[in-house]
């Protein structure tokens, strides 16, 4: 595989785990622990889909998350501490196609990562 994974998470915890998980499968990860630095890397790298926190240093994760999808139709998982239904909901009304809380099994985060790129792919090729 080739695809990018850009992981926004200001856990170095996380942001590990997630990142030894996803290059043993072949996945090439960038990473930033702020919105600043994943607009950056964003920008720079053109990863073919986002896992994001919600609650990051520099601001608002679901605002960040509305950014992008009013840019375009770049996959996005929310990886949060966040929990509840409602937390859950804004999520998805931010534009995230997939919310996750914290803590969660990692053969769920790559089959559902698997999911999302397959879908993208299905996207891609129906608007060509």
């Amino acid at each position: 595989m080739n695809d990018t994974i850009l992981i926004i998470d200001d856990n170095p915890h996380i942001t590990e785990l997630n990142r030894n998980l996803l290059t043993k499968r072949g996945f090439t990860v960038v990473e930033g622990t702020t919105i600043a630095q994943g607009r950056n890397l964003y920008e720079s790298h053109s990863p073919d889909l986002i896992i994001m926190e919600t609650q990051l240093p520099d601001g608002n994760g679901l605002l960040f998350c509305r950014e992008l999808r009013n840019q375009g139709s770049i996959p996005i998982m929310i990886v949060s501490k966040l929990a509840t239904n409602d937390d859950i909901c804004a999520g998805h009304d931010a534009g995230a196609d997939v919310y996750m809380p914290k803590p969660y099994n990692p053969d769920m985060l790559i089959k559902r990562l698997e999911v999302l790129l397959r879908f993208a792919r299905r996207y891609s090729a129906v608007k060509e």
